[in-house]
């Protein structure tokens, strides 16, 4: 069937496709009406060319010619790592097109032996009739030449358009669907586009994988862009599932596998997959090592985050994310001066980090430095006015300090901004039920009930 498919595409080139791959061209029986019709016709090439071969017939020069550079393509002789491909008969298209001209000349009785012509005028005013018909040709398959030209502009360009010419090709949906995801998403800036980006990147690997479920390559770059969208969960699946049928030896998988595990909860996971893409990859890059830094913390290995954020450090002196990490390393060590420290520093490398301020914030109100703490806290609501994570903080402060009306406009606003927000309706609760406004207490905790809170 594969090679009738051949002999269609030399004659008809359309549509066009860069592949072929698994499932585009079906497996069939030998009962099928596409085998027999394409063995019917190489059978009957062959006992042309087996017969003519002594009388130097040229069609049956291009016929043997034909078989041999197409049986080098056509997985019968050697296996090749492609099941077809346009671009395989290049040069078994040179017996096509002589044996066709050949045939044109003599059905229009162009006498070629007799007469030689001069050019393309020439040869009209001798043959009009075969001279039209060639033009038409040649004009057709150089319209379809060009047009197939301007498909390969860019990748992107190719894939739109062969998605549509091989829409049962897992490799296609595969390389269409990366191509998204990793040439376009991962660097948009826009990050409503990026979404959009990912989604139509899913869409495609989700195919790919429909089509053949073992297909590791397309299960990674998957799990890439469930990462990239935060969701962990699915991300961790691709990539369990991209593990199944390949032995990787690619530190990104690990990467991007590592980081999905610890952004998920699962610390250990993250470390281990982390520490193999070390392993492959000698000139590891200060985020990984970053990344490394905050799963040792968050699975309480406070010894080993430190050594890591240091080596975070010693490639990039100024990356502020590693000394924010440290910090938060050392605040869970309840170490807060010192934490406190590596905030200023991050804020240092970079004047609007809110999250160095907060936790800052936070250091000062762990040593009951309350004033300390709000002074932090209010340097983020002038850069972020509407957080509300340091809007409730802000609001825990003044609850420590018995400032309850304080307290109360701080957990209001952050249930105004979200109003989903059951942990600020239940400390509004708390504030109120002190200030002996039971009414308001008991309204505040039946909201934070009905959203979920167990109290």
């Amino acid at each position: 069937m594969i090679l009738g498919k051949y002999l269609v595409k030399l004659i008809f080139p359309h549509p066009l496709s860069f592949d072929y791959s698994y499932n585009q061209i079906p497996n069939v029986g030998v009962g099928n009406w596409r085998f027999l019709l394409a063995f019917v016709a190489y059978a009957a090439m062959s006992v042309y060319a087996i017969m003519k071969f002594k009388s130097r017939d040229v069609f049956a020069f291009c016929i043997l010619f034909f078989f041999v550079t197409v049986s080098l393509v056509s997985n019968v002789v050697i296996l090749i790592e492609s099941v077809f491909g346009e671009r395989f008969l290049y040069v078994s298209s040179l017996a096509f097109c002589l044996a066709a001209a050949i045939l044109l000349a003599r059905a229009f009785k162009v006498d070629y032996k007799k007469h030689f012509y001069k050019n393309f005028g020439d040869l009209l005013k001798h043959s009009t009739a075969f001279t039209a018909v060639l033009a038409v040709i040649l004009t057709l398959y150089s319209f379809k030449t060009v047009t197939r030209a301007a498909q390969w502009k860019n990748n992107i360009s190719l894939l739109e358009n062969d998605i549509k010419a091989s829409p049962n090709s897992a490799r296609v949906h595969y390389a269409y669907g990366s191509a998204i995801v990793i040439e376009g998403a991962l660097k948009e800036e826009d990050e409503v586009k990026k979404q959009e980006m990912l989604d139509k990147g899913i869409v495609h690997l989700q195919r790919g994988v429909e089509i053949l479920p073992t297909y590791s390559d397309a299960f990674f770059h998957m799990g890439v862009a469930y990462k990239e969208k935060k969701d962990y969960a699915n991300a961790i699946k691709a990539f369990e599932r991209a593990r199944l049928n390949k032995t990787w030896d690619d530190p990104e998988f690990y990467i991007a596998s590592g980081i999905a595990y610890g952004s998920a909860g699962q610390p250990l996971k993250g470390i281990e997959d982390l520490n193999t893409a070390i392993k492959y990859k000698k000139d590891a890059g200060d985020e990984i090592y970053n990344n490394l830094g905050i799963y040792y913390c968050d699975a309480g290995m406070y010894t080993e985050s430190l050594a890591a954020l240091n080596k975070c450090i010693e490639q990039d002196p100024n990356n502020e994310k590693a000394f924010y990490n440290t910090g938060n390393t050392y605040a869970k060590m309840n170490n807060f001066t010192t934490a406190i420290n590596f905030y200023a520093k991050a804020i240092e490398l970079k004047p609007d980090y809110t999250d160095a301020y907060n936790n800052t914030g936070n250091s000062y109100a762990q040593m009951q430095n309350y004033p300390k703490a709000i002074e932090f806290y209010n340097k983020v609501i002038e850069l972020s006015p509407n957080n509300t994570k340091v809007l409730f903080n802000i609001g825990i402060t003044h609850y420590a300090l018995k400032n309850y009306p304080k307290a109360i406009e701080f957990f209001t606003r952050v249930t105004q901004i979200e109003p989903g927000n059951a942990n600020a309706y239940y400390n509004l609760g708390n504030t109120y039920r002190d200030i002996g406004d039971i009414a308001n207490a008991n309204l505040n905790f039946q909201k934070a009930r009905q959203l979920g809170l167990n109290i």
